[in-house]
């Protein structure tokens, strides 16, 4: 799939479906990271980014505490009712699916790789 502008950013959506570790090796590969959403607006946009009706992985983890790849907090906002739930104490990633959803890192899914447009040649 082509790069998708929304903003500032452009959004991939992976044809394979990966684990959540070789979801963010494979965006870094295309200088990109696993998507971070920073407000309402993009929270919306990926609401109906193509495939949303699956669970796809974002660039969200747990070590302690919820962040994104970058470095940046969550807002707790975004986490679908029920979420995060941490489900046999092994979701320590996160995916996209009308809303945020804790899940097993070692799952395979799609996922969505964002970068910078100015980064786009």
């Amino acid at each position: 799939m082509d790069w998708i502008h929304y903003g500032l950013n452009c959004y991939n959506l992976s044809l394979d479906a990966k684990t959540w570790n070789s979801a963010k090796k494979d965006c870094e590969e295309k200088g990109a990271h696993l998507v971070v959403i920073d407000g309402e607006d993009e929270m919306k946009f990926l609401d109906v980014f193509p495939h949303a009706s699956e669970y796809l992985w974002i660039g969200l983890t747990k070590s302690g505490e919820w962040k994104w790849v970058d470095g940046s907090s969550l807002n707790k906002a975004f986490w679908a009712k029920g979420q995060p739930n941490n489900y046999k104490g092994k979701q320590n990633c996160g995916k996209l699916h009308a809303g945020l959803h804790d899940r097993d890192c070692p799952e395979a899914s799609r996922y969505i790789c964002e970068k910078p447009l100015s980064s786009l040649s």
